[in-house]
């Protein structure tokens, strides 16, 4: 009998706010609703691609919203292998060995913007800062908490940015709703989705079953890997939002 609802974060309760900020551009490209990458953008990917070489199974098959794979040194930060500080580096060492081997545009302003990119994609305050709720699922949220459905998450988030949005007044909206010990990130995991393993390490961190537990997840990927774990498990998407709240209430969740 399915009595908890497990919700991913990136994608499904929070999407990155557009501030037309160039800079800021990579971050809404890779985790919000860009889907064509600038110039720059591409540049920066490389260089990412490039910086941080990882074979390790674990960080093999991630995808972005847009279907595109996620680099290995972007993998690798995301399941706490490396903090934010670290990553900069090894993304900052690859950027000036693309400058001297004449691997970047000429232009200097597009070698700023570049360099700009790279520093703000690692700035966890303002990973934080740019999140922004999706109102018809604190709706949801809301009203499943009233019926005192469980609920908890599993997202592939790096523990340091997601420390600052679980405190910032975004975050206060909708954590009150989750008990600390039903949130699993995979900064503190280990591991990301759509891998067996951090599923496991949900299972075993909050002594559920597979089968007592509904997934949200905006990855069509993650929702088929929650379905193989034994999970009932549903893609969200804005527009399917009713049928989501429609399939809840049947099973008594809200």
């Amino acid at each position: 009998m399915i009595k908890n609802i497990v919700f991913d974060l990136s994608g499904t309760i929070f999407k990155p706010e557009i501030r037309h900020n160039p800079c800021e551009s990579l971050i809404l490209y890779m985790w919000g609703t860009y889907k064509i990458p600038s110039n720059s953008d591409t540049c920066v990917i490389d260089i990412f691609s490039e910086s941080y070489i990882n074979n390790d199974p674990r960080y093999q098959g991630i995808l972005l919203h847009n279907g595109q794979p996620v680099p290995p040194l972007i993998s690798a930060w995301l399941a706490g292998e490396i903090n934010s500080e670290t990553a900069l580096a090894f993304a900052m060492q690859e950027y000036y060995k693309f400058l001297k081997y004449d691997k970047l545009p000429v232009d200097e302003k597009k070698q700023d913007l570049i360099k700009c990119t790279i520093e703000a994609f690692f700035d966890t305050q303002l990973h934080a800062s740019i999140q922004r709720l999706e109102p018809c699922v604190l709706t949801l949220i809301e009203s499943c908490a009233q019926k005192k459905t469980p609920l908890y998450i599993l997202s592939n988030w790096d523990a340091e940015s997601f420390e600052k949005l679980y405190h910032s007044l975004e975050g206060h909206k909708i954590f009150k709703y989750f008990k600390p010990e039903n949130i699993t990130i995979s900064g503190k995991a280990g591991a990301l989705k759509p891998h067996k393993k951090i599923f496991d390490y949900f299972f075993v961190h909050t002594k559920l079953e597979p089968q007592s537990c509904i997934f949200i997840d905006d990855q069509q990927e993650n929702v088929n890997a929650a379905l193989d774990m034994g999970m009932a498990a549903l893609q969200f998407k804005v527009s399917a939002i009713n049928n989501i709240g429609e399939e809840l209430l049947k099973l008594g969740l809200r």
